[in-house]
């Protein structure tokens, strides 16, 4: 080999040993992570204040670890995501929602609350995010094989109800003007332990509640879903949707753009699919 040749080639390897000494000893590795970074998620500079009532799995409660979770927290994070925003909860009584997003307390209810006409003067609503039917649920030793429950069929027995809901609404409009005994609660929790003690022998509400309650363990052997679903009446609302302050329409434009994208993407079916048992839109 001449000369020329050796030190061309001792000078290529010395250029070689340089670049790789100026790499940190792994050129290729360094570079490929460099092409594969992922760009660092902006941190959020604002909060968005979230009012609901926390008792009404599993669209929203309180697990074993004492965290709160479900289906409403699980959108909200997905919108605040979304609009770059920090989901901060806060829980109130059902009938406190409103109020407190009067009051300044809160920016938006995300607790799947209906859109009815006397709730529309009180609060702005986005689209809807879920529309659920209402059933009725009753101990197995009440042998209920009525297929449609009609206020002369059970007016020999008393119906647990949510207060202030449209199931509320629905009961005091179509059942009790009927003579049907009713027994009203302030949350679905409170509504399960009174059918539990036996102060109730039906109940009547939101159709995925009750059926998460069946299918929690123990339930399933003393309680069953019974009778018709309801659905179209004019009590139980247009659907469930985001309530913000009369004086925030720009948040109501913002969210609804957050939600259409949310619903037609994948992760809306991803999480129906995680707590319910049947499409809830």
């Amino acid at each position: 080999m001449s000369k020329t040749l050796i030190g061309s080639a001792l000078a290529a390897a010395l250029a070689i040993g340089g670049a790789w000494h100026l790499l940190g000893n792994k050129p290729v590795i360094k570079a490929a992570e460099a092409a594969t970074e992922k760009p660092v998620a902006a941190v959020p500079t604002r909060t968005l204040r979230v009012a609901l009532e926390g008792k009404y799995p599993p669209f929203e409660f309180i697990n074993a670890q004492k965290q709160l979770v479900g289906f409403n927290i699980d959108v909200a994070n997905a919108l605040c995501a979304e609009i770059k925003a920090r989901c901060e909860f806060k829980r109130y009584g059902w009938d406190e929602l409103i109020p407190a997003l009067q009051k300044g307390e809160a920016d938006a209810i995300i607790a799947s609350m209906s859109i009815t006409p006397e709730r529309q003067q009180k609060v702005l609503f986005t689209y809807i995010y879920t529309r659920v039917p209402g059933a009725y649920i009753a101990p197995k030793t009440e042998r209920i094989i009525w297929p449609v429950i009609t206020a002369e069929r059970i007016r020999d027995k008393t119906i647990g109800v949510p207060s202030d809901t449209t199931f509320d609404d629905y009961v005091k409009h179509e059942l009790e003007p009927a003579g049907v005994k009713v027994k009203r609660y302030p949350s679905a929790e409170d509504v399960f332990a009174a059918l539990k003690l036996g102060e109730v022998q039906l109940v009547f509400g939101d159709s995925a509640v009750l059926t998460d309650f069946i299918r929690v363990p123990g339930n399933a052997e003393q309680f069953e879903v019974v009778g018709n679903k309801v659905q179209g009446s004019e009590w139980l609302g247009q659907g469930e949707a985001i309530a913000i302050a009369q004086n925030q329409p720009a948040l109501r434009d913002e969210l609804n753009g957050a939600l259409q994208k949310l619903i037609t993407s994948t992760t809306y079916d991803e999480l129906q699919n995680r707590y319910f048992l049947f499409r809830v839109l």
